[in-house]
């Protein structure tokens, strides 16, 4: 066992006995992380930061409970996806979505991820409509079937379909208009 991973369970154990400088360093610790996974459920920094807190609360309070983790970081990247999937179904009312029967997809013969950083990648999926982006980071991003993001948004299966494909098709066009200068040779 590595001092970083006795470490991590040092900080857990402290967690579960609601040591607040426990929770002050996992926090620390995993901040980067986290912030990651928040940023591309989220429409903004302020929102993915609302994500990023409600997540670790409810990690701290699951930790006091008594929850068994066997790997920290992949239990924290769900309870931030679940997380992100509860505040979508909240403002999922605020939100006019259309059913779509049946969505095609499109196959584009270049991969416009070969040309960007992982922050402009977020910077993207962030501009994406709430419906849109939930639906393609689950799929995409988390490997999520339609049938599963259909269950965990409420939705029709149809409908995380033809949100996947709209996200795709609003990202091919948002790409360009973006970063005009690196898409100019695919005009």
């Amino acid at each position: 066992m590595s001092t970083d991973q006795s470490n991590i369970e040092a900080l857990i154990k402290g967690c579960k006995l609601g040591d607040k400088t426990s929770q002050e360093s996992l926090y620390k610790l995993y901040y980067g992380y986290a912030m990651g996974i928040a940023l591309r459920y989220s429409g903004s920094r302020e929102e993915a930061m609302e994500i990023l807190n409600d997540g670790f609360l409810k990690v701290f309070v699951q930790l006091q409970k008594g929850s068994q983790v066997t790997s920290f970081k992949a239990w924290l990247r769900r309870i931030l996806i679940n997380t992100s999937v509860d505040r979508f179904r909240k403002e999922k009312n605020k939100i006019k979505t259309v059913e779509i029967v049946y969505a095609s997809s499109n196959k584009d013969s270049y991969s416009i991820l070969d040309y960007l950083s992982e922050q402009e990648i977020i910077n993207f999926i962030q501009r994406l409509s709430p419906g849109y982006r939930i639906v393609f980071n689950l799929f995409v991003l988390e490997g999520y079937s339609h049938k599963e993001i259909s269950k965990k948004l409420g939705i029709a299966v149809s409908t995380s379909k033809a949100n996947l494909s709209k996200a795709k098709a609003s990202l091919r066009k948002l790409l360009p208009q973006l970063a005009p200068e690196r898409f100019e040779q695919y005009g």
